[in-house]
């Protein structure tokens, strides 16, 4: 297996085969802009946008490492799920990648939660037995057994450890295992320690069902002092569930990997941080959600963040990742978006909220409508507290806008 190791937005020139260019190109969800390298026949350029992670496409063995710390990646991820701290750096390198990091973390937190033993709990089942167990369905017994005494169609609740908890550790396990099985010695690199770490998941949660989770249906589980201790393997379980493929095949080419669009993640965390600091509810603080530009509805815009009070917006703000240009400034097209979302809001100002190092904070004063765009950057490769730090400043300018709106429509 050939391996292809990248970095994000950083362009790479390799020879490739035509197979390996199909392969790559038959992807789109690895986001990797390839182009024949001029003057070197057989040579691409390769150029990853914003995802990042690992992907087994057939023999090809593609990784491409975050421009951020990995912890801090693993913190964005973890916190935009349950808006709890990631607290699992002492178990990998920061020069690991990505792949290995999640198996590391996800081993240790499982341990950590199995430490106290299984978490059970109370499983509502509906069976036909011979003997009576909690309440006959009298409904079903009807339909289904026309009078007949046995069997009774019954339900009950049973205390059992084949809770959702155990089942979302369970599956990540195996997801991961799939991985594993589909590696060697050039691909994944997991070691002896993962390996047998997954294997004793598994064995440990022998007695509970393996659920396959799609991406976008994997549950939530509420937590309370009785489940706590299961906090970070259940983030790292759904984390796993929600990034992993397995099995995407493109005619003979099977595809497995674990890959994060940066974009999203960026957005998903600011999105949640902003909200826990602003102490908003669901129903005040939006993300996503549409409006229009025009009084006949033609042209939507779907701002990345919004302030609600009922019908009125108070505040909207815009999430940015990444810039497409070298300039050290906001992106034009970034402004007329977000001169869009004030204008058709009728607020007075809207927030542009940057990684660090993508662009400077400014605020730009609109000419001849009496508008304001305010730059902010939001550092990612500190501790968590730190992060969270500057989430409570961009927090603070957010209410600060909101005071100006308020003071411009008295």
């Amino acid at each position: 297996m050939r391996p292809i190791n990248l970095k994000e937005y950083e362009t790479k020139t390799l020879p490739l085969s035509h197979g390996e260019l199909d392969a790559i190109q038959s992807h789109p969800e690895l986001h990797i802009d390839v182009t024949p390298t001029p003057g070197r026949e057989g040579k691409y350029n390769l150029k990853p946008d914003s995802t990042v992670g690992a992907m087994e496409i057939g023999e090809l063995s593609i990784r491409i490492q975050p421009k951020i710390p990995i912890h801090s990646l693993l913190f964005l991820l973890c916190y935009t799920l349950d808006a709890v701290e990631f607290d699992g750096r002492s178990e990998f390198d920061e020069s690991d990648e990505l792949i290995k990091v999640v198996v590391k973390s996800f081993i240790a937190a499982a341990r950590k939660a199995f430490s106290l033993g299984l978490l059970r709990g109370y499983l509502t089942e509906e069976d036909a037995l011979t003997t009576v167990r909690g309440r006959i369905r009298i409904d079903d017994q009807i339909r289904r057994r026309f009078g007949i005494a046995v069997p009774l169609e019954v339900r009950y609740d049973e205390f059992t450890e084949d809770i959702t908890a155990n089942r979302l550790i369970k599956a990540a396990a195996i997801r991961l295992r799939r991985l594993l099985i589909r590696s060697d010695q050039n691909s994944f690199q997991f070691d002896q320690h993962s390996q047998h770490g997954l294997r004793w998941i598994n064995a440990t949660l022998g007695n509970v069902s393996h659920v396959e989770y799609q991406k976008n249906a994997v549950p939530e589980v509420t937590f309370d002092r009785l489940n706590a201790h299961y906090r970070q393997a259940i983030n790292l379980s759904r984390l796993i569930l929600q990034h992993t493929t397995f099995e995407a095949e493109h005619g003979d080419v099977v595809a497995t990997g674990f890959l994060v669009d940066m974009n999203k993640a960026f957005e998903n965390f600011v999105f949640t941080a902003l909200r826990e600091k602003l102490q908003l509810s669901a129903s005040q603080w939006k993300q996503g959600k549409t409006v229009h530009l025009d009084k006949k509805k033609k042209i939507r815009l779907e701002p990345d963040l919004s302030w609600w009070n009922g019908e009125n917006c108070l505040f909207v703000g815009d999430a940015k990742y990444k810039r497409t240009s070298g300039n050290s400034g906001a992106e034009n097209s970034d402004i007329y978006q977000m001169l869009a979302y004030i204008t058709a809001l009728n607020l007075s100002s809207g927030l542009l909220i940057y990684a660090a190092g993508e662009c400077d904070e400014v605020i730009h004063k609109v000419c001849h409508v009496g508008k304001r765009i305010e730059v902010a950057t939001l550092d990612l490769s500190g501790k968590p507290k730190d992060i969270l730090a500057s989430v409570k400043c961009i927090a603070k300018r957010g209410v600060e806008a909101l005071r100006n709106t308020s003071r411009s429509l008295n």
